[in-house]
């Protein structure tokens, strides 16, 4: 039950940012150009400290458990290559392609795998999904750019072109200075790193703003079929066959929930933001973040009553 007043603790506030800026839509405070553009200034000039400040404020100290890390980075990696090679020849949309493939691979790891793991193995289990985030979230936020660059973009542009494009990407640029920065041990003095991570702060509520203004739930009946078949891959099959990977690759019970709160999460916030931003399906990305943020709550609950019947979570371990 504690995990369970987590998940909803932890969804809830995105339910209250969508909300807020449904309303303002609604009441004429806000309208299309308006949230297009704030879309555009939210990409371009808040996600560059959010990717910076994910890698920049990582604890210098942490003690990385390699195998554990690589093994979800491994299976991060696996996931998205075998949607790469499938999704396209059953999307021939190249934009919903995109936003699919993005919604599928990439979960909310950083704000769902961190409390759920923690609720459930303490201090331990919170420095445990602070490895696997380090890395995996670099990892999903480069396999994004990619992904949505070469199915947003024009078909048939040059590497040259794509290279230049992924590099100058805002999340990419971020990223670069966070790593930069930890790699050579900066620290940038409290009246910089205030105001940075405030920005950083800033990044998902905006971003959750937006996406509540910006839909049309009018609009879910013509994806329903890619949602049904992308949500169940999201939340029941991909969390099945993470959870089977990490047993057989006999894990402690820590790691192996920190792998399945990795991959059993709906998809991050950001990918209605990036798809948008990068010439992909926004509106699916979007119907993606909304209704996978509230089919989790009883999916996460139904796993975690699942893992505690089963023997699988030890939390005593």
């Amino acid at each position: 039950m504690d995990s369970f007043i987590v998940a909803i603790t932890t969804v809830t506030p995105f339910f209250v940012y969508m909300f807020y800026g449904l309303i303002m839509r609604r009441t004429g405070v806000t309208d299309e150009p308006f949230l297009n553009r704030l879309n555009k200034v939210v990409f371009r000039c808040f996600y560059p400290f959010l990717s910076f400040y994910n890698i920049y404020s990582i604890d210098p100290g942490l003690k990385f458990r390699f195998s554990f890390v690589f093994f979800c980075a491994g299976l991060v990696l696996l996931l998205i290559a075998v949607l790469i090679v499938t999704v396209p020849r059953l999307i021939p949309d190249r934009k919903q392609a995109g936003s699919y493939i993005q919604a599928v691979y990439r979960s909310n790891c950083v704000l769902y795998a961190l409390p759920l793991t923690q609720s459930v193995y303490g201090q331990k289990g919170a420095s445990l999904s602070a490895m696997m985030v380090a890395l995996v979230v670099p990892v999903y936020n480069v396999a994004a750019v990619l992904i949505l660059e070469y199915f947003g973009g024009k078909e048939g542009s040059s590497p040259g072109t794509l290279f230049k494009n992924v590099i100058t990407n805002p999340i990419i640029v971020g990223a670069i200075a966070g790593i930069l920065c930890y790699s050579t041990g900066i620290h940038f003095p409290l009246a910089l790193d205030k105001p940075f991570n405030a920005f950083n702060q800033m990044t998902t509520p905006l971003a959750m703003f937006v996406l509540g203004g910006s839909l049309h739930f009018s609009k879910t009946g013509s994806y329903k079929k890619l949602l049904a078949s992308g949500l169940t891959l999201r939340l029941i099959i991909i969390p099945a066959m993470a959870l089977l990977a990490s047993l057989a690759a006999g894990f402690s019970p820590e790691e192996r929930f920190a792998i399945f709160a990795c991959f059993a999460t709906p998809s991050a916030a950001a990918s209605y933001a990036m798809a948008s931003g990068m010439g992909c399906d926004g509106e699916l990305a979007g119907q993606f973040v909304v209704w996978g943020t509230a089919l989790s709550i009883l999916t996460l609950f139904l796993w975690i009553f699942f893992m505690g019947q089963a023997g699988i979570l030890q939390p005593g371990s």
